[in-house]
């Protein structure tokens, strides 16, 4: 009884209970097969990654296909063997489990590559700047107006001359917060921040754009610029609405709201945006859950905000100040609240929040949790991103510098929101995007992120800079 039971059990691997009674025939025929897949799946996964194979929709497909072979191999060596040893049909049945697991991990992997489909369409038209607008981004900013630091994590820095930097190819990626609430006719895109990445170097900028930026400029060919040749004429954060509901004024396919609002900011800062990515702000709750949460140090204390369409519950009275864990529905509260100030402070505290979620999370924690990330980004999530793009994105976390990520508002004194000076602006945007070193003197962003001031030895060069600036570094030091 326990021989046929532990034969039974072995043949759950193809070939091994039949080699084990010498069937050497029966036994090549399944195992050969089953080796043959076992190391094509290796060697997919081997050389995309775990998370590579996640991420890539081609192969999740063609590896459940296998799977589905190697159960079905699976479920004939055991039929074999439960035939020879067992009377019963009842205990021949389970010859059927393997089939059923694979055929259940197959649907899943199946299920997950139509999800991954869904969020990475693939189809991105990277948004330039006109020959103007780059010209402008590519002149020198004036020497008072951009100091930046780079502060290491023990919140000190050391400061040098300014120096021209080399220009590092860079990877620009759109964040579109989108905000649907109830009660609201159609979507307020109130959060937009380009990331910049450093393909070769790993550093990090981040620049938000007011949702109250006017004029914007739209995009050069576009029948949008040619309806408004001076910039659009409402606030920023109503152009996606308005394409949305009228195509034909953007590129008229899909994804012409994102692309017109890429178009416009690419045109606005001057800069080329390579990608965007949109997220529902309900999704943000949901994504920031999956990832366990977030740590901030917050130097004051920020009142909550009113009741927010889709959070599971109210705010609380209030965050910080000191440090604090924030699950997803306090991290929209506290960076959406503006009881205590303003728009532009808000802002300074999404970057800290994105600065911070940036620091905190890995590809190991994006693999463990792959399952619960995938199921909220197929709701919430929708991006120009292939696939294979997705994966290099998830790639450059190990290369990034999360000790020094620039943080860029473009809020007043810097900017005026209600007539900006986009020229200046565009420098003000490449300068941060490009520079490393910095001249002394405190660097503090409008509103609730503060760097500590330097404290090197060496003899400090005369400068006209500002001790407010418009750039800070957020640090696992800074305080949001």
């Amino acid at each position: 009884m326990l021989r046929r039971c532990v034969l039974t059990a072995a043949a759950a691997v193809p070939g091994f209970a039949q080699a084990l009674r010498r069937r050497w025939i029966v036994a090549t025929l399944l195992a050969v097969p089953t080796l043959g897949g076992v190391a094509l799946l290796g060697w997919w996964v081997g050389r995309a990654g775990a998370l590579g194979t996640a991420l890539d929709p081609v192969l999740l497909r063609r590896a459940a296909v296998v799977v589905v072979l190697l159960g079905a191999l699976a479920a004939v060596s055991m039929f074999d063997t439960a035939r020879d040893l067992w009377s019963s049909n009842a205990v021949r049945a389970v010859a059927v489990l393997p089939l059923l697991v694979s055929g259940t991990g197959s649907w899943i992997a199946f299920d997950h590559a139509a999800a991954i489909d869904a969020v990475f369409t693939g189809d991105a038209v990277a948004a330039e700047p006109s020959a103007e607008a780059a010209a402008d981004g590519a002149a020198p900013a004036p020497t008072d107006a951009l100091p930046i630091t780079r502060v290491p994590a023990g919140g000190t820095s050391t400061s040098t001359a300014p120096t021209v930097p080399p220009r590092p190819p860079r990877w620009n990626v759109l964040l579109i917060g989108g905000d649907g609430e109830k009660g609201r006719s159609g979507v307020r895109t109130d959060a937009l921040v380009v990331v910049s990445v450093g393909r070769t170097t790993g550093d990090v900028a981040l620049v938000s754009i007011p949702r109250n930026l006017r004029n914007l400029p739209l995009p050069l060919g576009s029948p949008l610029r040619a309806k408004h040749p001076d910039g659009w004429p409402d606030l920023a954060n109503t152009l996606y609405n308005y394409v949305l509901s009228t195509p034909a004024e953007g590129d008229g396919t899909p994804q012409a709201a994102e692309r017109s609002l890429a178009g416009a900011v690419a045109e606005a800062l001057g800069i080329r945006i390579d990608n965007y990515v949109k997220v529902d702000m309900v999704g943000f709750i949901r994504l920031i859950d999956v990832l366990g949460g977030v740590d901030l140090t917050i130097a004051r204390a920020v009142p909550g905000p009113g009741p927010i369409f889709g959070a599971a519950r109210e705010a609380q009275d209030y965050y910080g100040p000191g440090r604090v864990h924030l699950d997803g529905t306090d991290a929209l509260y506290y960076s959406r609240s503006r009881e205590a100030d303003s728009d532009y402070a808000r802002m300074g505290r999404q970057r800290c929040l994105l600065a911070a979620a940036a620091r905190q999370v890995s590809p190991a924690r994006l693999l463990t949790k792959y399952r619960e990330l995938v199921a909220v980004m197929e709701q919430t999530v929708r991006s120009d991103l292939s696939p294979a793009q997705a994966r290099d994105l998830v790639d450059l976390f190990d290369s990034i510098d999360t000790e020094a990520i620039r943080s860029l508002g473009l809020v007043p004194p810097f900017v005026d929101t209600t007539n900006p000076d986009y020229p200046s602006l565009r420098r003000l945007v490449r300068q941060a995007i490009e520079a490393s070193t910095t001249v002394p003197g405190p660097t503090t962003v409008p509103g609730p992120t503060t760097v500590p001031g330097p404290t090197s030895t060496a003899a400090p060069k005369t400068t006209t800079a500002p001790t407010t600036t418009a750039v800070a570094v957020l640090t696992e030091a800074s305080r949001c």
